[in-house]
């Protein structure tokens, strides 16, 4: 069965125009941002998954549907149509963003944040790029990264959480995301470096005892060669201020897949110039912060701090 790249070059040339004629035309007539060196590549890489926007505007300059040119079996899709049948409009719709979502996890390159999307809608989608990503970078100026937090440290945070939100998840839904972010990023072969703020360590969450075996957990983490490298930002000389929480870059190993950054939880920026901005932000940080030894030596203390008090 042909692919994508396959379909596509196959109307090109029924067409008759170049793809260069062919990224004019789409920006200009349909308002996206293509370049013809994009479209080369969804022709010949056969692991290329587009938006379904961009999907779509292809098939309509085409003459062609939408399932012709993914080349798809339309058994699963018939599948997909007939659950479909009989739902509500605003179900249908929320059907639509969902297969959206999967596609941009999937496609990557053209992922466009939605702030507005429910919140397991946000993270499933966050899980995906995580679980794809080669190198995660991430920073955490209030809580600890939720890929290093305990089931415990997590169903604190969330129990306290004051900021309100669309779809906000329960605390029991926020311990299962946590567990599944930290099953996806740790252990599996990726780099993940995380920059913490001394100011995090030092806030109890939880209580002491949950706040101990936090720092327990992190500790581990830190030592262990094949785990997370972690670095801290010191109280003692600050030498910078992010307007953040939190936020993270994650990069991956395919050529056509640009670097993505994710602020406030899960929101989803890809933006080349501001993600570049970010990157910049994360490199002067960690110039800043203790070394990785150092910052070890950091955690023990404060971990001894505490453990003093419960003594």
């Amino acid at each position: 069965m042909a692919n994508l790249g396959e379909r596509l070059h196959n109307a090109v040339q029924e067409r008759g125009i170049s793809y260069r004629q062919l990224a004019a035309d789409l920006t200009d007539a349909g308002g996206l941002d293509v370049t013809s060196q994009y479209l080369t590549m969804l022709k010949r890489d056969p692991t290329a998954n587009p938006t379904l926007k961009v999907l779509r505007a292809l098939a309509d300059y085409l003459g062609k549907s939408v399932g012709w040119l993914i080349g798809e079996d339309p058994g699963p899709l018939s599948e997909i149509a007939v659950a479909a049948a009989g739902l509500s409009e605003e179900s249908q719709a929320v059907v639509m963003r969902v297969i959206e979502l999967a596609r941009r996890a999937d496609a990557l390159g053209t992922f466009i944040s939605e702030p507005d999307s429910p919140a397991w809608v946000r993270q499933a989608a966050l899980l995906g790029l995580e679980r794809q990503a080669e190198v995660v970078s991430m920073y955490g100026g209030h809580v600890l990264p939720a890929p290093l937090q305990t089931d415990d440290y997590a169903r604190a945070i969330a129990e306290r959480m004051l900021r309100p939100s669309q779809a906000p998840l329960t605390p029991d839904e926020v311990v299962g995301v946590t567990a599944m972010r930290r099953e996806g990023v740790l252990g599996s072969g990726r780099q993940l470096w995380v920059l913490v703020d001394e100011s995090v360590l030092r806030r109890m969450v939880g209580g002491p005892r949950v706040h101990l075996a936090q720092l327990d957990r992190l500790i581990e983490q830190a030592k262990d060669p094949a785990g997370v490298t972690v670095q801290i930002l010191p109280l003692a000389e600050p030498a910078a201020v992010v307007d953040v929480t939190a936020f993270s870059i994650l990069r991956f190993t395919e050529p056509h897949r640009s670097d993505v950054l994710v602020t406030d939880g899960d929101t989803v920026v890809t933006d080349l110039p501001t993600v570049e901005g970010w990157r910049q932000m994360f490199a002067m940080l960690s110039h800043a912060a203790m070394q990785p030894d150092s910052s070890i030596e950091l955690l023990n203390r404060v971990r001894h701090e505490y453990a003093t008090h419960l003594d």
